[in-house]
Formats: C-alpha cells, structure tokens, sequence
C-alpha cells in the first residue's frame, strides 16, 4: 500500500467507517445496543482482545467440544491457551479440560450435537487422533491440525498422556493443587513464579500466548 497512496487512502476510509459503524451499532444511541449485531459489520480478519466469565463446570463442557480437531484451528488454539493457563494455576483443574473425544476414547465427530449433524459433520475428514467407522467426508482433511497448532505454540496434550487420578492419590499432586485440598499446606512463594511453572513448549517456537 505504500507504493498506492491512493489505496492505501481508501482501505484507511473504509476502517473508519467500519469502525465508526461498529461503534455506532453496539451503543445505546442510534444502535440497538447489540454485540451481535455490531460484529456483523466487521471484516473477517478483524483481530480485537476480550473479557468473559465462566465457571469451571461451564469451561470443562466448552472445551469438550472446542479442542476437538472438528473446529476451527482459531477455535482450538483459543481453548488450548484457556486450558494452558488454567494449568499455570492448577493443574489438577486443568487436566480434566480435554476434547470429548478422549473421554469417549474414539472419535466423535460424526455423531456430533448439530442440528443436521449428518450434514454437517461429514464436511471434514477425521483428524486420526482416535479411531472412526465412518469413512465419508467432503474434504479430505480435519478442520485444524494439532500438529500445525503446535508449530505455533499451542500444544495439546496426546489422547494418553492424561494423568489418572483416583481417591487415594494425593501425593500424586501438584504443590499448587494440593492447596485447594489443604489450606494449611505451605504452597512457598516461589511455586506460584512462571519460571517454576512446565509449560508444554519448545522454546524455539513461537508461542502466540506470550
């Protein structure tokens, strides 16, 4: 755009616009006060920062769903960092934050919750990540790839590499989470320090989540 100041001129107009218009849609003015409605006027690659609230019980079912192969890579790496960062915290928590795919111990995409599910999900192939009967698909590829999210720094865990925990294992857990158990359990200061944190990254990769 620098060697077309005219255009350049013309794209800078049109986010304005579009900017003043988003604005305009989601306030109490003239809009009708509706975030759904506002993002309706803004381009696909618009990237912006967000704030919500959620329970665990309400996270562990979303992200059931949202770090399955079947959604979109933006989706999965999303749940991937939410996941990431609850682990940074409790790991305990974060370790039950899993695609339902690895619950059920196969694949599910085929016989997921839309409305016209054999429609819908028999757009992409599945990602091999678990074993499938169903064969037919209309793209010959998984909607995302783990592996290609993981060449950007969002790193799931493998199907099996979930820890099994079981009423007898405590010692089992993690410093940080045996203080949501014991109150009186000396956590230390320096536990709670990102250097004494894992993270499941390679530090020659990029990490979007930084």
């Amino acid at each position: 755009m620098a060697k077309e100041p005219e255009f350049r001129e013309k794209v800078e107009q049109w986010i304005r616009t579009t900017k003043d218009l988003y604005e305009t849609t989601i306030s109490s003015g003239t809009g009708t006060g509706s975030w759904q409605s506002g993002r309706a006027f803004l381009p696909m690659s618009t990237n912006h920062s967000y704030v919500f609230t959620q329970n665990y019980l309400a996270l562990k079912g979303q992200c059931a769903r949202r770090l399955m192969a079947c959604e979109e890579s933006s989706i999965v790496a999303l749940h991937i960092a939410l996941r990431e960062l609850v682990g940074r915290k409790f790991p305990l928590l974060a370790n039950y934050l899993r695609p339902a795919c690895d619950g059920a111990k196969r694949c599910v995409y085929h016989e997921g919750p839309e409305g016209m599910t054999k429609y819908f999900s028999s757009l992409f192939a599945c990602c091999g990540r678990w074993p499938t009967k169903e064969q037919y698909s209309e793209f010959n590829v998984s909607c995302s790839s783990y592996e290609e999210l993981a060449e950007h720094g969002f790193t799931m865990p493998g199907p099996t590499d979930w820890v099994k925990y079981g009423e007898n294992d405590y010692d089992k857990l993690d410093p940080r989470d045996k203080f949501l158990f014991d109150e009186e359990y000396d956590l230390g200061e320096s536990c709670w320090f990102p250097e004494n944190i894992t993270l499941h990254l390679n530090e020659n990769v990029f990490d979007a989540r930084k």
